[in-house]
């Protein structure tokens, strides 16, 4: 039984070999256990150590792999979002489109989009000391309330018209 990164040999199979096998049963899904259950129905005679080891190169090369092709579908998207944007403004000789011909919509929202591809789009933020509104303590609140309060019922009493309301008979009262 062989310990370590080294080449395990098992007849013609090398480590390399056994993680090749070892990926693609992790990629179909495979667990722990079965990939144990693989190993002894391949008569791999390895031991639970060796077999971890080759578990975690498997899903270190599967790493790798989904890394480069992330890293090449972004080199592909931002390409192609700004021959997109390229196409809204410039005609096939790289000459820009006279602005009557220019759709400059389509290429203010590629420019977003790319934008946002390369992590560059942050949310538009609410400015509360800009906003006409201001916060009001629960004082403040019950004195305005009183307030409006009392005008109704002055109004009502007094009948000064600041407030229109409905006669009784529209009211149904």
């Amino acid at each position: 039984m062989a310990t370590g990164n080294g080449p395990i040999l098992n007849g013609d199979m090398t480590r390399a070999a056994m993680v090749c096998r070892v990926r693609d049963q992790l990629i179909a899904g495979a667990t722990r256990g079965d990939i144990t259950e693989y190993a002894a129905d391949q008569g791999w005679s390895i031991g639970l150590t060796d077999l971890s080891g080759l578990v975690n190169e498997a899903r270190s090369e599967i790493a790798s792999y989904v890394k480069e092709d992330r890293n090449t579908e972004f080199a592909l998207a931002a390409e192609r979002l700004s021959g997109l944007y390229r196409s809204c403004m410039y005609d096939n000789k790289g000459k820009p489109l006279p602005r009557a011909k220019q759709d400059r919509r389509a290429a203010f929202n590629v420019l977003r989009e790319i934008n946002e591809l390369y992590g560059l789009h942050a949310p538009k933020k609410f400015d509360v000391a800009a906003s006409p509104f201001r916060a009001h303590s629960t004082d403040e609140l019950k004195r305005e309330l009183e307030r409006a309060l009392s005008l109704v019922n002055h109004s009502l009493t007094e009948g000064s018209g600041a407030f229109a309301l409905p006669a009784a008979e529209v009211a149904g009262g």
